[in-house]
């Protein structure tokens, strides 16, 4: 099989955990239970980056759970940069405000901290998350920022906290914060079977949202953010989205479009998404020992590929031919799971 052509893993994403020092109300994990019995162990997490790095990946992004609460942290990392693997701990932060537990990581060998803000003050942090962590937040980025260590701020968009967003970005870039990501918070009880809160006319309400923002949002981050872009272009306003393009500012297409990641569970499991972990693709284990061709020969096999087109496949007939489907490839695919592309083509009377 010539794989230059086929499907290669260029990215590698582990949840090492399930616990959390968070309760965030619209976390896409929340149905694991945030069980501290549901952690990779460690022999487990080295064996799976001694196979990415024969893949060829180079990158390996951490999460969980928390994973900063992960009890190998420091020993993965330091294995993965062994095998001179990049590692970015994808955090909310809490754990970081001890600066010595940053500067430990980073002497580690830890390439990157994407830090998530999970509100834009006190008051919203606490409604969001259940506890009033907000100045811990912004201690772990002033620790951050001041021991000159690579880092981002991200930071998820629902109705509730686009409107008061540049504040808490303004927040973090006076403590030293230059790089943001936005991406905007998806409902996923529909992709698990459970009851669906999201309508079809939210991806207008957020966008709309977003486009009344935008001015104050770009002063905050002095125009340093990229918006992670979920929503299918048609719900935007297009002055807006072609404002962010010219400024480089917005990206879409992620991972499982683009079918450039290998992400696994706790448990072992090859998934397609982290937020899809009820899908499995297989068992990262029985791969261990085995070259980068048996990987690739697996990873192109007729199960694979039909998950991945399945997942993949258009929502709606008006996306064929679209000129903007390159850039939107219909958004997020969570969203599809919760409302059919007809209901959201008409979902301007849900608003």
């Amino acid at each position: 099989m010539n794989f230059r052509t086929k499907r290669v893993p260029t990215a590698g994403w582990l949840t090492l955990n399930r616990i959390c020092n968070l309760r965030c109300e619209w976390c896409y994990a929340k149905d694991t239970e945030y069980l501290d019995s549901e952690v990779m162990e460690l022999d487990a997490a080295c064996n799976t980056l001694a196979l990415m790095q024969r893949i060829g990946i180079q990158s390996v992004s951490l999460l969980g759970g928390e994973p900063s609460m992960y009890p190998h942290l420091e020993s993965l990392i330091a294995y993965a940069q062994s095998l001179n693997i990049e590692t970015v701990l994808i955090t909310n932060g809490v754990m970081l405000s001890d600066s010595r537990f940053v500067d430990c990581l980073f002497e580690a060998g830890l390439s990157h901290a994407d830090l998530s803000l999970k509100g834009f003050d006190r008051v919203s942090f606490f409604d969001v998350t259940g506890y009033d962590y907000y100045d811990f937040v912004m201690d772990a980025v002033k620790n951050l920022s001041s021991g000159d260590h690579s880092f981002n701020v991200s930071f998820v968009l629902s109705a509730a906290t686009i409107p008061g967003l540049a504040q808490g970005l303004l927040d973090c870039y006076q403590n030293g914060a230059r790089q943001f990501s936005l991406f905007f918070c998806n409902d996923c009880a529909g992709a698990f079977g459970t009851k669906v809160h999201s309508t079809p006319g939210e991806a207008y309400e957020l966008a709309e949202l977003f486009r009344k923002e935008y001015r104050h949002i770009n002063t905050a981050t002095q125009g340093e953010f990229d918006l992670l872009q979920t929503l299918p272009l048609c719900a935007w306003n297009k002055e807006v989205v072609q404002m962010m393009r010219n400024a480089n500012q917005i990206e879409s297409v992620c991972q499982l479009l683009h079918e450039s990641g290998l992400v696994v569970s706790t448990d072992g499991s090859i998934i397609p998404c982290n937020s899809l972990y009820n899908i499995s693709l297989g068992d990262i284990a029985s791969f261990w020992d085995k070259s980068r061709d048996e990987f690739l020969e697996y990873w192109n096999s007729t199960n694979v590929t039909t998950t991945f087109n399945r997942l993949k496949a258009l929502p709606g007939t008006a996306c064929k031919g679209c000129k903007d489907y390159e850039l939107c490839a219909g958004g997020c695919v969570i969203q599809w799971f919760n409302y059919s592309f007809e209901d959201f083509a008409d979902g301007r009377r849900f608003l």
